[in-house]
């Protein structure tokens, strides 16, 4: 019989057997029944120990919901902007090859003329060039301010400025001085007129003979030297490639020695960013606990040091597999498989032996 008292109490059923009756005859088989003994706790404190806590069930689905409402946002951010960006650089494609198609049409033009002025159409033609070039360095920066706010939203960065850095700065300058290259109008056509006649009644040498004067032996050896220059360039190319690149290509040792260094450079610069991490982190906090406001100068730099130090610790990481993967060599492969080879055939010697 099992007697139960309380929940907190073990139970046990004992099940005895006489040593007597251990042997049974059933169906020309022996069967032995043994002594066995059967314990059964049970704790009604178990539940009540392990209870969660409605309230921070609670406050972990706030969680979780701000955070996913969170990504939802910036991936709606983030699709607005590749919209935009899309826009805008169609808008910059369609006035750069407006632009190109005018200034060659407004060159026919102005070579079409005897003395080379500027007529009434090539001058219409020019300040339309100079609109649309002025626009397009409007949608040029528009361009790049967005690209800053999508940086800014796929890493997290509450400000944009602090993406902004010093070569990012001189290649949009750079791309603003090249795209703002174009034919400028500089006076109407009348003008031009009348000083071309004040010029050719004071000349006793008509205009059009001198503007218009080649000798015929220049421009007849013209294209023998455009073409003597043409194979010099390729033969020399050639030369470059075939002799002294192979001249350049190290041994396999130097190969090692090289890749050695490398990788004791790489290990280096990563101890010093992950440096520049630690202190660039320490320094925001330490402004954020002074109350130091988030938009200064000092701020920002601060944060684009810390972010700089971040990606050039994941440059270098991925440079050291890249220095890894090249370090293996074909002959290196070869070698590794006659080990294995080996290996192998060791193996089945030894199990043939065992057999």
């Amino acid at each position: 019989m099992a007697n139960i008292e309380d929940t907190c109490i073990s139970l046990t059923n004992p099940i005895e057997a006489d040593s007597s009756s251990a042997t049974k005859l059933s169906d020309s088989l022996d069967i032995v029944i043994l002594p066995s003994t059967t314990t059964i706790n049970i704790n009604s404190n178990v539940s009540n120990n392990k209870e969660i806590h409605p309230r921070s069930v609670k406050k972990q689905k706030i969680a979780d919901n701000i955070l996913l409402s969170n990504i939802s946002r910036r991936l709606a951010i983030r699709k607005n902007l590749h919209k935009r960006l899309s826009f805008v650089t169609d808008i910059m494609c369609f006035l750069g090859i407006l632009g190109i198609i005018l200034m060659i049409i407004e060159n026919e033009i102005k070579f079409s003329q005897i003395n080379n002025n500027d007529t009434m159409s090539s001058w219409c033609i020019k300040i339309v060039i100079s609109c649309s070039t002025i626009i397009l360095i409007g949608f040029i920066f528009q361009y790049h301010r967005l690209k800053l706010f999508l940086y800014a939203v796929n890493n997290s960065i509450q400000d944009s400025r602090a993406t902004l850095t010093n070569r990012k700065i001189f290649l949009i300058i750079l791309e603003i001085l090249i795209c703002a290259i174009h034919p400028v109008p500089h006076s109407t056509p009348p003008y031009l007129k009348a000083s071309l006649k004040n010029i050719d009644s004071n000349s006793s040498i008509s205009t059009p003979y001198i503007l218009s004067y080649i000798d015929i032996d220049v421009a007849l050896g013209l294209p023998s030297i455009t073409a003597i220059i043409g194979l010099v360039g390729v033969f020399s190319t050639a030369l470059v490639i075939a002799v002294l690149a192979q001249k350049l290509l190290l041994d396999r040792c130097e190969k090692y020695v090289h890749n050695f260094v490398m990788n004791i450079e790489l290990a280096k610069e990563h101890k010093i960013q992950a440096a520049n991490i630690v202190k660039f982190a320490v320094k925001v906090w330490y402004m954020k606990n002074k109350n130091i406001s988030l938009s200064s100068i000092r701020y920002l730099q601060v944060r684009r040091r810390l972010f700089q130090a971040i990606h050039l610790v994941q440059q270098v990481k991925q440079e050291r597999g890249k220095l890894i993967d090249n370090c293996i060599d074909q002959i290196d492969l070869l070698t590794m498989q006659r080990k294995t080879n080996a290996q192998t055939y060791e193996t089945k010697e030894q199990l043939k032996t065992m057999k």
